[in-house]
């Protein structure tokens, strides 16, 4: 009855929406493992577009070579790692072979659990190594999103603020946090971070959109009027003036 109930107000506040026209979904599997996909990317290495890897926050990290089959195939990459909650994979756009995947829940469930840091592979996912990772002093509990430009710079944005490599997450950078020499921003819990087609870059704390401008290399806030939450980034890979 509650789920009911909210559908009922979301219509009476949004109106009726159409399906967007054009447009098929098709489950691909598997079908008989549960958990939750965090992030999922496409191997820029592959040019056929078919090996998709995908992440569990709390199963480990799945590898589909076939992802256009009618029923697709997912073989788990390791479910030894010391730490399974993977909430995120950002792979080089130059470097393909080179990938990072984040670990731990940062989202508020009381269920939620604890990461360790990150992982590289520099072979395209057939062996990877725990990173260091220190930040502030310490290992992240959790880290939301990880993104990496085309100079192969990698940000995360964890529970100790948004941080940059740029030797491939062997040492970090503090770049935001809500204290120190740095911008200050609201709150340490950063949820996204994206890298638009221009090299900006955003990234989204709680109630606010920090957007550093490649071009100076300053971090300004863009934070739109209005309260929220939860921030997800979306840059239009067709023209970096538009952010959603």
């Amino acid at each position: 009855l509650v789920d009911i109930y909210n559908q009922i107000q979301e219509a009476e506040k949004y109106g009726s929406r159409a399906a967007v026209t054009g447009i098929t979904w098709k489950e691909r599997g598997p079908n008989n493992i549960g958990g939750r996909t965090r992030s999922i990317i496409f191997d820029l290495k592959d040019t056929t577009k078919k090996r998709v890897y995908a992440a569990s926050v709390g199963g480990g990290l799945f590898r589909c070579n076939n992802i256009d089959s009618t029923i697709p195939t997912w073989n788990k990459i390791n479910d030894f790692f010391s730490n399974l909650a993977i909430t995120t994979i950002a792979q080089n756009p130059t470097n393909p072979d080179t990938i990072y995947f984040g670990t731990g829940e940062g989202f508020f469930n009381a269920d939620a659990i604890g990461g360790a840091g990150v992982w590289r592979t520099a072979n395209n996912g057939l062996t990877w190594t725990q990173l260091p990772s220190i930040m502030n002093g310490s290992v992240p509990f959790r880290i939301n999103r990880m993104a990496v430009t085309k100079q192969g710079v990698v940000y995360a944005a964890t529970n100790l603020g948004l941080y940059k490599s740029i030797n491939g997450g062997n040492t970090w950078i503090t770049e935001l946090r809500t204290t120190g020499t740095v911008p200050t921003v609201g709150s340490n819990n950063g949820f996204d971070v994206k890298v638009a087609m221009n090299g900006d870059v955003y990234y989204a704390c709680n109630a606010q959109v920090w957007k550093n401008t490649k071009a100076t290399g300053l971090w300004s806030n863009v934070s739109p009027p209005g309260s929220f939450n939860r921030i997800e980034i979306a840059c239009a890979p067709s023209d970096s003036n538009f952010v959603y």
